[in-house]
């Protein structure tokens, strides 16, 4: 009986135990509870919208401003160079003061022996046609007589000029051109350089005239006198 007495004592507290912790236990097992719990526990995943990044704001740049450019002066219009184009109308007149020339100036050709034909007058100067203009390039050559009828013609005083005596010759258009004697020269008839008579060359005029006394001979006068003249402006 003692047995079943200490089996029942056993029962009872043991399921006085089992009240108590039914009793204590309970409310951690309730819906409520475990629902908080769970939501203390569980890390909530965030909105699947993704966060737009606004765009950034473009301040527009301004590009510098060109420095106001000065105005460019306009170029200067050429000057106008002095006409080049040489002349062409035949000598009408010569003036050498120094030698006391002033005459007529004639055209002339060549004689029945292929020379320079002359005038038959003193008072006349002779331009060959075939050569330069005076103030053209080449050689413009003139002759005339120192003496005629036993007096003196218009180059009588041919020989007395000197460099840097000046003259000047007016054509048929009226356009007057100056001349600087370069240089003076006395050969014998037949022994003046071949230069003298060159057409070709740089512009220059040649006066020609006898010299010296007459070789019947030669049927000439035995000397010549030549006088070399150059353009004013190219005289140094």
């Amino acid at each position: 009986m003692a047995v079943n007495r200490r089996r029942v004592r056993q029962l009872a507290v043991a399921a006085a135990l089992a009240l108590a912790l039914w009793i204590v236990a309970a409310p951690l097992f309730s819906p409520a509870n475990i629902g908080i719990d769970f939501a203390a526990h569980t890390t909530k995943t965030p909105d699947a919208t993704p966060s737009v990044t606004p765009a950034p704001t473009l301040t527009p740049v301004k590009s510098p401003m060109p420095a106001a450019a000065s105005p460019t002066p306009p170029a200067p219009s050429p000057t106008p160079s002095p006409s080049l184009v040489p002349p062409t109308s035949p000598p009408a007149r010569l003036v050498i003061a120094a030698a006391g020339i002033d005459a007529q100036v004639r055209a002339v050709g060549t004689d029945e022996q292929g020379r320079m034909a002359v005038l038959r007058s003193g008072a006349q100067v002779a331009w060959y046609q075939g050569g330069a203009v005076p103030g053209a390039p080449g050689n413009a050559l003139f002759a005339a007589h120192n003496r005629w009828s036993r007096k003196d013609a218009v180059f009588a005083r041919l020989g007395n000029l000197k460099p840097g005596d000046t003259a000047t010759i007016t054509d048929e258009d009226g356009e007057t051109r100056a001349f600087v004697v370069a240089s003076v020269s006395r050969y014998p008839y037949t022994a003046v350089p071949d230069e003298v008579m060159s057409l070709s060359g740089e512009t220059r005029v040649t006066l020609i005239t006898c010299a010296g006394s007459f070789s019947s001979r030669l049927g000439t006068s035995q000397e010549r006198y030549v006088a070399i003249l150059t353009p004013a402006a190219q005289t140094p």
